[in-house]
């Protein structure tokens, strides 16, 4: 016999956001599963299940998995349910997945049913589709002194590079490099690399970052150079990536270029001249002027001729001159070897009437009056070979008074002569001293 009425049910699936909407790396997306029954009987042990196998590469995990009535689970990413419905009855089941990276980007699943009693409720639909929306980012570098500017041998440049999520998903192993080979010619790396998030360094002259960047995140890495001007005097360098997510930043750049500034070599400091040594004068030794031995003159008086009586006992002799030497200039004597002047001889005066003394000769041999004989007797006034009365202004003694003085006078005459010769060989011997001792000093 044949039931009057019969049971069946439908089933249909939903999703939060709505399928057809993108979603993002790290959204959550809720599924809700609704069966339905219709007819007039109930429906006992009705079934349905969702293939999450296109979900599963793109979802880092699912949520808690819960029916209004009946049994579900997730079993070898399928998930079932089974449940009894009343006539009128209906059964709400509802899990949840994160959108995860790795995939696709699509996130795609459909409820079915292999029970005859239910089928798909086309109205509210049983398939949902998500499409994951690629995150990306940006990135940029600035410098410091700005890009542009000249920097000195020495100074240090400051290079910062941002990287900024820009849209989309969230995103894992983002990553950029910059290549240094323009910048390490002229400078070296100070080795102070620094990340905000993720890992940084710099290898073989180029600089690496790689890391995640949640949705809205950004990532600074910063280091710098010395310059040194020791290649071709400029920096230039810029950051790139060979992540298809990410892009340059054009509002803010990504190249940056210095000029090194000329290093100018020191000047040389000028040596300082070295005296040349001088020579060593020595003086020549002078000639040791030694005044040769002046011979005393033998000053031998005038033979006094034999005095002839005038005519006239009145005529008297004209007065002699007195001979009266010239001062001689004083000569300091020298250390040199004195020169002592001969001795003169002494003139004296006749000792008696008829037989003068005759003075010593230098030679120590008594002379006289070669016409005078000594042994003679004394002459007569006026006759011959008698004296001649002594000359006016001569001394006279009373030995000789009314004597002739012709060989006296001769002897008187002689001796200025001598001493007037004597002094002037003094003078010029003083003088040639005085001249020898300034050629020495």
């Amino acid at each position: 016999m044949t039931p009057k009425g019969t049971g069946t049910f439908t089933f249909s699936k939903s999703a939060d956001p709505a399928s057809g909407t993108g979603v993002l790396t790290g959204q959550t997306i809720t599924y809700t599963i609704t069966v339905s029954h219709h007819g007039d009987l109930p429906v006992r042990g009705a079934r349905v299940s969702d293939d999450l196998s296109q979900l599963l590469d793109d979802m880092g995990g699912t949520g808690d998995v819960q029916a209004s009535l009946g049994q579900v689970s997730i079993d070898g990413g399928v998930l079932s349910w089974t449940g009894d419905l009343g006539v009128g009855e209906s059964a709400t089941i509802t899990y949840s997945v994160t959108v995860g990276q790795g995939g696709d980007g699509v996130l795609e699943n459909a409820v079915t049913t292999d029970d005859g009693r239910g089928q798909c409720d086309t109205a509210a639909g049983c398939a949902t589709r998500h499409a994951v929306t690629p995150g990306s980012f940006v990135f940029s570098k600035s410098a410091d002194p700005a890009s542009g500017s000249q920097v000195e041998p020495g100074q240090s440049v400051t290079y910062t590079i941002t990287v900024r999520h820009a849209g989309g998903s969230a995103l894992s192993g983002a990553r950029v490099s910059d290549d240094l080979s323009q910048v390490l010619d002229d400078a070296v790396a100070d080795g102070d690399v620094r990340a905000s998030s993720g890992q940084a360094s710099i290898d073989g002259g180029v600089l690496s970052w790689t890391g995640d960047l949640g949705v809205g995140e950004s990532a600074t890495i910063t280091y710098s150079v010395k310059a040194n001007g020791q290649g071709d005097r400029r920096l230039t360098n810029t950051v790139t990536s060979d992540d298809p997510r990410g892009s340059c930043d054009q509002g803010v750049g990504c190249m940056s270029d210095h000029d090194v500034a000329e290093v100018l070599p020191e000047p040389e400091p000028e040596p300082e001249p070295e005296p040349s040594p001088l020579p060593s004068v020595e003086p020549s030794p002078s000639p040791s002027v030694e005044p040769s031995p002046s011979p005393s003159p033998s000053v031998e008086p005038s033979p006094s001729p034999s005095a002839e009586p005038s005519p006239s006992p009145s005529a008297e002799p004209s007065p002699l001159p007195s001979a009266e030497p010239s001062p001689l200039p004083s000569a300091e004597p020298s250390p040199s070897p004195s020169v002592e002047p001969s001795p003169l001889p002494s003139v004296e005066p006749t000792a008696s009437p008829t037989s003068p003394e005759p003075s010593p000769d230098p030679s120590g041999e008594p002379t006289g009056d070669p016409t005078v004989d000594p042994t003679a007797p004394p002459s007569a006034p006026g006759e011959p070979g008698s004296q001649a009365p002594p000359a006016a202004g001569l001394p006279t003694s009373s030995a000789t008074a009314g004597k002739p003085a012709g060989g006296s006078l001769a002897r008187t005459g002689a001796a200025a002569v001598g001493t007037m010769l004597l002094g002037g060989l003094a003078l010029i011997t003083g003088a040639a001293l005085l001249a020898v001792r300034r050629r020495e000093g």
